[in-house]
């Protein structure tokens, strides 16, 4: 079963909405930086910023499931439209939905684009979220190394023998993301 689901979050928007979200993370990284040592973010500490439902720490699993999408999730790096995160078993499509629906105040077109795969590739994705739009792509192992097993011209059961090593998955599943990002960005798709 996957664990580790990791993914690369970008947010599109005009100069108030990205001011708004600079505002935020500002706050953020004020209030829970630690200078003294590498410090991790996490959603609920946005939650009151965004308008979202109050942390509860004796009822943490639930509130992440419903408001984040993953029974947890951590927030590695974040910068001005942009962050990674790691997550429990599933992408943070809820968290995604979030971002953008508050900074849809300030840009009715802003976009929040979630680039994400599990680590064993089990999955792999990319959603959108817009004000009132949202869609993800996403394919699944079994498809993926379908796709490679063509790709390669080799049956299943030799690409899965134990001798055998992909050496550009890693490289082709960054090609399916952004092809998967590209269609979904694509205003002519829907």
């Amino acid at each position: 079963m996957a664990n580790h689901v990791y993914q690369y979050i970008e947010i599109e928007g005009n100069e108030d909405a990205m001011k708004a979200w600079n505002l935020i993370t500002d706050a953020v990284v004020k209030e829970y930086k630690d200078p003294e040592r590498y410090t991790e973010f996490y959603p609920e500490q946005f939650a009151e910023y965004l308008g979202m439902p109050e942390y509860s720490e004796d009822d943490s699993y639930n509130w992440y499931c419903d408001n984040i999408g993953a029974k947890w999730a951590g927030i590695e790096e974040l910068s001005d439209n942009c962050m990674t995160m790691t997550s429990a078993w599933r992408p943070c499509h809820e968290w995604c939905e979030a971002i953008a629906k508050y900074l849809s105040k300030f840009d009715p077109n802003v976009r929040v684009i979630n680039s994400y795969e599990d680590e064993f590739f089990n999955f792999v994705g990319v959603s959108i979220n817009e004000k009132d739009y949202d869609d993800l792509d996403e394919l699944s192992w079994d498809e993926i190394r379908e796709q490679r097993c063509n790709a390669l011209d080799m049956t299943v059961e030799a690409y899965d023998d134990d001798e055998f090593e992909d050496e550009d998955l890693y490289d082709y599943v960054e090609e399916l993301k952004q092809k998967a990002r590209d269609w979904l960005t694509d205003e002519n798709n829907r």
